[in-house]
This record gives C-alpha cells, sequence and structure tokens, in this order.
C-alpha cells in the first residue's frame, strides 16, 4: 500500500463521524453503501462540512465529477455554493487533477483516502484555504458510475470564525 493513502492515527471529530458512519453502513449492509444509502440526517452534526460528487462518464470515456451536494458551510468558508458545478470548471488545473486522482482511486480500491492541503476555488471569496479531508466511496448504480462522500475541515474556517479559540483538534 501507498504511504501517502495512509489514514493518521488521530483524525478531527468531523472525519472521525464519517469514518465510522461509513464504515458501520458497510457492516450493517454487507457491502459497499450506495447514495440511497446514506441519510444526510444521521450525519446532521457534520451534513454543513459534507459534500457528494458524482462520478459521470460520456460514451467517449471522459470522466467528470460533479458536486450534488455542497454543505453550507463550506459555501459560506469558500464564498461559492458548487453544488451542480463540475471539479473541472470549480478548482484550478492542479487541484483538480490531484482530487481527480484521489476520487477515482478511492472508487477503484473501495477505500477511504485523508488529505490535508490547500486549494484554491475559481471565483470564491477566499482563494485559498487549508483543509484537512475525508472522502469514502458510494457505490454506483453502473461500473461507470459512483459516488464520492467527503467532510472537510479547516482551520483557517476556525481562525475566522473564531478569531480567540483555540485549536480543537
Amino acid at each position: 500500500m501507498d504511504c501517502k493513502y495512509k489514514l493518521p492515527s488521530r483524525l478531527p471529530n468531523d472525519l472521525q463521524s464519517l469514518l465510522h458512519y461509513w464504515q458501520n453502513r458497510q457492516t450493517q449492509l454487507g457491502h459497499l453503501p450506495s447514495w440511497a444509502d446514506v441519510n444526510l440526517m444521521d450525519l446532521y452534526a457534520i451534513a454543513p462540512r459534507i459534500f457528494v460528487a458524482d462520478r459521470t462518464e460520456k460514451r467517449s470515456g471522459s470522466i467528470r465529477y460533479r458536486w450534488r451536494y455542497w454543505g453550507t458551510k463550506l459555501t459560506t468558508f469558500v464564498g461559492a455554493d458548487l453544488t451542480g458545478k463540475y471539479l473541472d470548471d470549480t478548482h484550478d488545473s492542479a487541484a483538480n487533477e490531484a482530487a481527480f486522482g484521489h476520487y477515482e482511486w478511492v472508487l477503484q480500491t473501495r477505500r477511504p483516502h485523508y488529505f490535508n492541503n490547500h486549494v484554491s476555488v475559481i471565483g470564491a471569496r477566499t482563494p485559498h484555504w487549508s483543509y484537512e479531508r475525508l472522502i469514502v466511496p458510494l457505490e454506483g448504480k453502473t461500473v461507470r458510475s459512483g459516488h464520492i462522500l467527503g467532510v472537510y475541515v479547516s482551520e483557517d474556517e476556525r481562525r475566522l470564525s473564531n478569531p480567540d479559540e483555540k485549536s480543537v483538534y
């Protein structure tokens, strides 16, 4: 296994909540959950930080990811609601390439992926922000489809919202 895809021993609470939920759903169902198997009300506490990306493939073979859901906290912090938009339209080429690679890896391996970095969102109020992210795969209706369920936490967001607050990690 490539070390860069290993989950850290300690995740921020919101990321840990998503991981536990996904693992429990997988155990309950006996297979990888699909989007239909996810109840956002079960994730109410972290739903504002969640995103869902749908994998779409055209007959030509080109693959794109479209944001099905972009949580309100993400919208507030980034300054843009990405719901309904495509990854390659909202991120610069480097961020698009990295995210695309991670999303494809998750769907192929059927394993979670942790990442910490900074991102640039085109046209957003906050052009660069640092974050930690966990993504998990969701089964699609066909072999060519699938979904990515993820959650972001950002120390930048916490500092902007609560400048006197110490880190909660």
